[in-house]
């Protein structure tokens, strides 16, 4: 996603505010030729694309919560599975 995003500004050759700036020659050599993007590109589009990037999406509690009921579920379905296989082999049938 982020790859098409990045095509689609070059090909555009536009800017696309917190994202691509046309930087023209004179503002590059007035910052003795440096391309870094945060000089060019203003920072506060970025934060806000960001804070927008957590709505709708899990806290990292609520993540935590799920992947701790999911692991518990998991590992209780993994002593059936062993306590199955081991009365099925050889080995489990002499103990």
């Amino acid at each position: 996603a982020h790859q098409q995003r990045i095509l689609a500004a070059y090909r555009a050759f536009a800017d696309e505010p917190g994202f691509a700036r046309i930087a023209t020659l004179q503002e590059i050599g007035a910052n003795a030729g440096n391309l870094s993007i945060p000089m060019y590109v203003r920072r506060h589009a970025v934060a806000e694309e960001r804070a927008d990037y957590h709505v709708g999406k899990p806290t990292l509690a609520s993540a935590w919560e799920a992947w701790t009921s999911d692991g518990q579920a998991f590992w209780q379905e993994m002593d059936a599975l062993v306590a199955t296989l081991d009365e099925l082999s050889p080995e489990g049938a002499k103990s």
